[in-house]
């Protein structure tokens, strides 16, 4: 709720909110808006971390001279500069 709706961590000590909580679930006691900046943080370095990790485990090694050559090929163009 709190990062789809992008409100400001400080919305979790909103009396509102705070209410709200008490009435949806008695036994939940929100964090502080730090605790959740930390938790959000935290998350998202995880996160990162294993999209670089599966983005390097895909990568394709891209060499420029092969793949000018090969659309000259298949178009049947000469290409004097290679």
């Amino acid at each position: 709720m709190i990062v789809r709706d992008e409100l400001p961590f400080s919305f979790v000590e909103s009396e509102r909110f705070k209410e709200f909580c008490s009435f949806a679930c008695p036994q939940f006691h929100p964090p502080s808006h730090r605790t959740l900046g930390r938790r959000f943080l935290e998350m998202y370095m995880k996160m990162k971390e294993e999209l670089k990790a599966g983005l390097h485990s895909h990568r394709i090694p891209y060499n420029r001279y092969l793949d000018i050559s090969s659309k000259c090929e298949l178009h049947g163009v000469d290409c004097p500069l290679f």
